[in-house]
Order: structure tokens, then C-alpha cells, then sequence
């Protein structure tokens, strides 16, 4: 193919032909067998490709280059494309190669597996580098490309910390009467490990069982006959046996065990809350996924105020921060303005001890 390129600058036309190079065009760079993708580090350079130059005629000729990116190796569908420049090298990054492979379906979810329950990290992408003369849109752009390179990549997989969230589960004993759904109710949270919940519990010394949390008692736990053990059971007895006091609890129901862990438990208490002043308080639970975070789940709030305080007791309190809502403060006395709830519903609260922050999500 002749194309004729006109350039003018006043008067003056100066007219080029320029053709599509006869030799090939291919990447001069070496390609890596496996590439592995941190996205931790997204900006940094994966692979940097380089490329030969080739003549499309005339040497005023200005030949731009640019990269095209696909997920199939026919290139049936463009995926990346790069900006076109003149420079026969271009680096791409962790984040590129890490949304091509998105594209095809990789992620870095040690969880998630492909159809056959394959790990769903590793593909090919396929990149090629085209150099033309003019504009590339137009119909009769003169243009090479080369061969497609595939390129073998590994997303390196992160342990995604999930969102603790309300199980069916719940703890239920004399301190509520044996009855699961009173409050204040005692649910198992969700823990990024399948079929292990952890929950928080004060507790008179007559112990407890587990049982759904909508109170239908179908199914339940109960004590396997030494510390630690569980074994399924929908009735009454026998009960897990505890010490008066304050516990951490996490049930394991795929290896039917439990542990009890003393605790100093964070709780809400206040006229915003079901209990008022006389407790028991609506117990937090640490969050797995940030240290020195504490989470409690669909708690029914009045549109009042209430306090935080530790095992039911007000040797050590919060009220509201000195910087107003959002925040609060340690010990503040007695006619400390408390934490405002603005609209009653039912909220999710996060309390933040490393920064003295809360959070109010209304569900």
C-alpha cells in the first residue's frame, strides 16, 4: 500500500509516500515465564517491552507506536491500548496487567476458585505493538503489527479480611431468661474462617448453650462432656458449663469445639438503648480484620444518647469526644454529655480504641 502524506507550512507543500515496511516487527525485549502481580505495589513496573524499528519510506515520515492489549490470543477483542508515541518502548505496570487479568476472570481471592475448583490466579494475556504513519482511526492508515506475545501471569493472592456479620447463631442461658430473642440477645458474628463464629457473653455461673437466633430452638449445641468439646443437641441439657464473669466465646462447628477467653468486654448502656442504665449492656466484639477495633451488629437504638463501659460497670466509661460525634473520651464523669442517636432504628456500632472514633451505620 502507497499513501501520499502532504505537509504544509505556508505556501510550501511537501508531499511523502510512504508504504507498509516489508520487514517484520516483533518485541526485542525477553519475556519471563511466569510474571507475578502484587498488587500491593501497583505502580510498579511488571515488564517493560521494547520493539524494532521499521521503515515506512521516507525518513520525515513520523511513525508512533503504540500497545494493544487482549484477553484472547486472536485478539478479538481489544482490552488495553496505549496512547501512541514515538518511543519503541513501553512499561506496564502491576495495576495494567492486574485489570487485563480482572478482565478475564483472575482474581486474587484465595477463596474463589475457576469451574474445575482450580485456584482462579494464573492466565495468558496477549500484547502486540503496532506502528503506523498518520492518523490510526482512518480507513487507509499505513500501519504494521506484530505477532502477539502471551504473557503467563500470577496474581499473587492476598488474604482478603471480610466484614464480620451476624450468624444464625446465638447464645442463650439463665442470663436471658432461656430466651434467645430477649434482649439483650447474644448473636455469633461471622470470622473469616468457614464455621468458626465469635461472640461475647457476661455471665452469671450457670452457664449456657447455643441455639439459632431466631429462637425456634430447632437446632442447637451443647456441652460435649469435657472443656472445650460441643456435641449437637436441640434440647436443654446438658448446659456448657462457666464461671461467673466476662468471655470472649468462639465456636468451631466443624470440629465441634469451643473456647472460653476472659475478657474486659466493651458494652453500650443509656437511655438510647433497650436496658436504660440497669444493663446488661449490648456487648462489642473485637473486629478480626482491624486490631483495637471492637464491632457490635443490629442493635435497637432510641433517638436518645447512650455511654460505653466495660463489664457492666462504670469504673472505666466513654461519653462523647471533645470534638463532638464521632468521637468520644475515656472516663468522663459523672453529667458527661453522652453519644448522640439522632434517628431510633437499628445500627451496627464500631468503636475505634486506637483513635477514639465511632461509627453509627443505621441498618
Amino acid at each position: 500500500m502507497l499513501v501520499f502524506v502532504a505537509f504544509s507550512c505556508d505556501t510550501d507543500v511537501e508531499k511523502l509516500i510512504v508504504q507498509v515496511p516489508q520487514e517484520d516487527i516483533s518485541f526485542s525485549n525477553s519475556f519471563q515465564a511466569n510474571y507475578l502481580i502484587d498488587t500491593s505495589t501497583p505502580d510498579a513496573v511488571a515488564l517493560e517491552l521494547s520493539w524494532n524499528l521499521c521503515s515506512f519510506g521516507p525518513s520525515k515520515a513520523l511513525v508512533r507506536h503504540r500497545i494493544l492489549g487482549s484477553i484472547h490470543a486472536d485478539f478479538s477483542t481489544i482490552d488495553f491500548e496505549s496512547p501512541g508515541q514515538t518511543a519503541n518502548s513501553f512499561q506496564l505496570s502491576n495495576k495494567e496487567l492486574f485489570a487485563l487479568g480482572e478482565k478475564m476472570g483472575l482474581d486474587n481471592d484465595p477463596s474463589t476458585t475457576d469451574g474445575q475448583g482450580s485456584p482462579n490466579n494464573k492466565g495468558i494475556l496477549y500484547y502486540r505493538v503496532e506502528s503506523f504513519v498518520g492518523d490510526i482511526s482512518a480507513v487507509h492508515a499505513v500501519r504494521k503489527a506484530s505477532a502477539p506475545a502471551g504473557l503467563h501471569i500470577e496474581l499473587v493472592e492476598v488474604n482478603i479480611c471480610k466484614e464480620m456479620a451476624l450468624s444464625e447463631w446465638a447464645l442463650v442461658g439463665s442470663f436471658n431468661n432461656w430466651n434467645v430473642v430477649a434482649p439483650v440477645v447474644y448473636p455469633f458474628l461471622t470470622t473469616n474462617t468457614e464455621n468458626v463464629f465469635a461472640g461475647a457473653l457476661s455471665i452469671n455461673d450457670q452457664g449456657f448453650k447455643i441455639t439459632v437466633r431466631d429462637g425456634s430452638w430447632s437446632k442447637g449445641y451443647a456441652y460435649g462432656g469435657t472443656y472445650g468439646k460441643l456435641v449437637q443437641d436441640s434440647g436443654m441439657d446438658p448446659v456448657i458449663p462457666a464461671a461467673a464473669g466476662h468471655y470472649l466465646v468462639t465456636i468451631d462447628l466443624s470440629s465441634l469445639t469451643y473456647s472460653l477467653e476472659k475478657a474486659s468486654l466493651y458494652g453500650l448502656v443509656g437511655p438510647a438503648t433497650v436496658n436504660s442504665w440497669n444493663g446488661p449492656d449490648y456487648k462489642f466484639v473485637p473486629n478480626e480484620c482491624k486490631a483495637g477495633t471492637f464491632v457490635v451488629k443490629n442493635v435497637p437504638l432510641l433517638s436518645d444518647v447512650f455511654y460505653i463501659r466495660v463489664n457492666d460497670n462504670w469504673t472505666t466509661s466513654y461519653s462523647l469526644g471533645d470534638k463532638g460525634e464521632g468521637t468520644f473520651r475515656i472516663n468522663p464523669g459523672v453529667g458527661a454529655q453522652g453519644i448522640p442517636v439522632n434517628e431510633a432504628g437499628n445500627y451496627d456500632v464500631i468503636l475505634n480504641m486506637n483513635d477514639f472514633t465511632y461509627q453509627l451505620i443505621k441498618l
